[in-house]
């Protein structure tokens, strides 16, 4: 009984230590492409929401208002005072140009992130992409996404947040 014990002890060891070296991604595909279906079934054209925006690289963006039209470019207004009265408008305008500006553009990037986190936690890597969706309009209300090494601290990965408030639909032509 003994050596029994020991060899699948063995075993699980030698097993362990092999799932140790594989990445991890934490995604909830089905959910995602349950909800993207929603908002695309929606039909919803013309909206107005609120993104915030969080970056290890870039530092907090916030209070960006976006208003979507069908067949108009999004229009930005920008509600950080801050930004307003201590960066150049071409500095701004660069600034802001780096947002997803439609909600079908916000889900587009989340799907590139997996992708790429994919090719990554091939590698050994380990991510999480956690969203928070709109159970009435379908939209991601808020996503997180980390990447880094098995064992890295949070510093030590890379990561963004995104979070959407103030969603309203807005009459066609309005």
């Amino acid at each position: 009984m003994k050596k029994i014990v020991s060899v699948v002890l063995l075993g699980w060891i030698v097993f362990a230590s092999c799932e140790l070296n594989k990445g991890v991604l934490d995604f909830d595909k089905a959910t995602f492409d349950r909800e993207y279906a929603a908002w695309e079934a929606s039909s919803i054209q013309d909206y107005r929401f609120t993104q915030e925006y969080f970056d290890d690289a870039t530092g907090p963006i916030n209070g960006v208002r976006i208003t979507v039209k069908e067949n108009t470019e999004p229009v930005f207004e920008i509600r950080d005072k801050w930004i307003l009265e201590n960066v150049p408008e071409e500095g701004w305008r660069w600034y802001y140009s780096c947002f997803k500006t439609t909600i079908s553009d916000i889900y587009a990037s989340i799907a590139e992130t997996y992708t790429s986190a994919q090719d990554r936690v091939n590698k050994g890597e380990v991510a999480t992409i956690a969203i928070t969706y709109n159970t009435q309009y379908h939209y991601p209300e808020y996503v997180m996404y980390i990447i880094g090494h098995r064992g890295e601290s949070v510093d030590g990965g890379e990561g963004w947040t995104l979070k959407i408030t103030e969603f309203t639909p807005l009459p066609s032509g309005e």
